[in-house]
């Protein structure tokens, strides 16, 4: 029993090897979601389509609520010039209240990598991501219990993570951003049929 995961094997620019999303075996997309964007502190706005979040020292959050459980968010995501200095970027998954529960998709220019967090450190599934301060197209399925990640997949330098988290069921997709700027363009949440 269990899932079965299908992955393409690509070949990236440097002769190193990735994975991608197969494009035939994504989960079906259903309608087109229109969530409501909600700032939670101060430096972040935005609408259905873009985010920005301006974190010029601490930790700025914005969130998108009313979501299904299962869906399939597109985007781009540009770091601002420099980026090197943020400290971090990324997603808080299936969260609750103002921020405070989720499952974290943490962009970590300073390590080099992208993480796929559950709420205890022992839930921890990381990707190293060369970071060139370039956008990134960021694809996440979230199907029943799985969390299904890829960076980059149109690209051809793909990276992809994914995790069972079952624990919570929020409706709200936090966007954050701490010690620098990002924006989440082109932003494009499907429900999954």
């Amino acid at each position: 029993g269990g899932n079965l995961i299908f992955r393409e094997l690509i070949q990236h620019p440097d002769g190193s090897l990735g994975l991608g999303f197969v494009a035939e075996l994504v989960p079906p997309r259903g309608e087109i979601l229109h969530p409501e964007f909600c700032a939670l502190t101060s430096g972040a706005e935005g609408n259905p389509d873009d985010v920005v979040l301006r974190a010029p020292e601490g930790q700025t959050v914005a969130a998108f609520t009313g979501l299904p459980h299962s869906f399939r968010l597109r985007c781009r995501v540009v770091p601002t010039p420099g980026c090197a200095c943020a400290h971090c970027f990324g997603l808080g998954l299936r969260g609750m209240g103002s921020y405070g529960r989720n499952y974290e998709l943490v962009f970590d220019p300073h390590l080099r990598q992208v993480r796929l967090a559950r709420e205890v450190l022992s839930g921890v599934t990381s990707l190293d991501y060369p970071f060139n301060g370039e956008p990134m197209l960021l694809d996440v399925i979230l199907h029943d219990d799985i969390v299904d990640v890829c960076v980059n997949n149109e690209r051809g330098d793909a990276h992809c993570l994914i995790n069972r988290l079952p624990e919570l069921t929020g409706d709200r997709l936090f966007f954050f951003c701490e010690d620098g700027t990002v924006a989440f363009e082109h932003i494009q949440i499907t429900s999954l049929k």
